[in-house]
């Protein structure tokens, strides 16, 4: 998989119509591009939740 080699992955995100407007607008206001302002946001709220990273930390023990 490409999480176990390092890789990046791909998702699709769907959101509605208003959010996806809210998206394009921060991404034209702050000139980044929305997988940066995604990618930040989901930093964030990984970063409030030390049981997931608790959780990967076990589960990347048991592949090596």
């Amino acid at each position: 998989s490409a999480l176990a080699d390092g890789r990046r992955a791909a998702f699709t995100l769907r959101v509605d119509a208003e959010r996806h407007l809210k998206l394009r607008l921060a991404c034209a206001v702050s000139n980044r591009s929305a997988q940066q302002l995604v990618t930040e946001a989901l930093d964030r709220l990984l970063a409030d939740s030390p049981e997931v990273a608790e959780l990967a930390a076990q589960i990347a023990r048991r592949h090596n």
